[in-house]
């Protein structure tokens, strides 16, 4: 997956003392993983590449130089974050003693945080609800941004506390009895200019969203992060599969590619087509409704297309065990990350 705009930001930090083989090690294991993809490597310079940017960290005496690039302050932010987390797993010391250039103040709130503001809720098909949301500035939203967390406090709760930069760029989250529920969702339109979102929540018995947005009226104001995950795909051709927590994510998608593009798409859900969620037509697409209880699994379905996978680009998102089971095979068949998006979006209950 490309990144669709140049890289003109970065910010720097050092780790003194901290053997440079250490954090080779640590994020050649992270791109082995599919976390980021390697793009120079050698005994003092590593070169990476992810969704958000670029990372390269450099020997420099006997310590080691990092530098992050990215295109905007927001993802420059989660980068930023994120690379705080990894280093803590790897070496905790040293990740606490960065201090990155630029970064905001400690204490400060996140560049990508907004408060928002309910608009309205409406029913959409027998298992969606859409819901729109307004904030004062979405600027950082356009049409490649695709998903964001919402920020929704414990209830009851009467002044939220948000989440704050700490001294190490690290993004530091509410916990305790003010801890907040956040889940990612998509974007599914955006009107920067009205400073507007709509996004659908798949309704299902028991899920906290599903409550908050059956009892959430117009002038409620909650928080979101983002944009940030996942990406618009740059492909010609396109094969995607998914549940009822990926509609959103595959209709944006179909807006989005061009009218060019090839390939398929099997949804899967309990009424099939019948849901009635609004699925985009595209001329060179087709789209396949399955019903749950037709006893076909999607990712069976995605890994019966393996000798086809190096043409096409493959896009998969569903439950967690069946994103993993997809994602190793397509690793073990050579395949290139660039290629693909395999995402767990929900986790199947354990057995009693």
């Amino acid at each position: 997956m490309t990144m669709s705009t140049p890289i003109s930001l970065t910010s720097s930090a050092e780790l003194p003392g901290v053997p440079f083989a250490t954090i080779r090690a640590a994020m050649l294991t992270l791109a082995e993983a599919g976390v980021m993809r390697v793009l120079e490597d050698s005994s003092t310079w590593l070169h990476l590449r992810t969704a958000l940017g670029q990372i390269t960290f450099a020997l420099a005496g006997t310590g080691v130089a990092v530098k992050i690039e990215a295109a905007r302050p927001d993802e420059l932010q989660t980068l930023r974050a994120r690379l705080v987390d990894r280093l803590t797993d790897a070496v905790p010391e040293a990740a606490s003693a960065l201090r990155w250039s630029g970064a905001e103040a400690a204490g400060a709130l996140p560049a990508n945080f907004r408060k928002i503001t309910v608009r309205g809720v409406d029913p959409l098909g027998t298992a969606f609800l859409r819901v729109r949301i307004s904030a004062d500035d979405f600027a950082l939203f356009d049409e490649e941004s695709i998903h964001f967390r919402l920020l929704l406090a414990p209830a009851g709760t009467g002044t939220p506390t948000w989440p704050w930069i700490a001294e190490n760029g690290a993004t530091r989250w509410p916990s305790g009895d003010q801890a907040l529920h956040k889940p990612v969702y998509t974007a599914r339109h955006i009107d920067p200019a009205a400073g507007e979102i709509t996004f659908d929540v798949f309704v299902h018995e028991g899920g906290r969203v599903t409550e908050w947005a059956r009892a959430v009226t117009p002038g409620d104001t909650l928080g979101l992060i983002g944009p940030g995950g996942g990406g618009i795909p740059r492909a010609t051709r396109i094969h995607m599969f998914g549940d009822e927590t990926a509609f959103p994510a595959i209709a944006r998608i179909l807006d989005t590619l061009p009218a060019t593009a090839e390939g398929r798409v099997t949804l899967q859900c309990d009424d099939g087509a019948a849901c009635g969620y609004p699925m985009p037509e595209h001329p060179g697409i087709t789209v396949t409704w399955l019903r749950r209880d037709c006893g076909i699994n999607l990712a069976d379905l995605a890994l019966a297309e393996e000798d086809g996978w190096g043409d096409r680009f493959l896009w998969f998102a569903g439950e967690k065990a069946d994103a993993q089971r997809l994602r190793a095979a397509f690793k073990a068949a050579g395949g290139d990350s660039d290629d693909s998006y395999i995402a767990a979006y929900w986790t199947r209950p354990r057995a009693a």
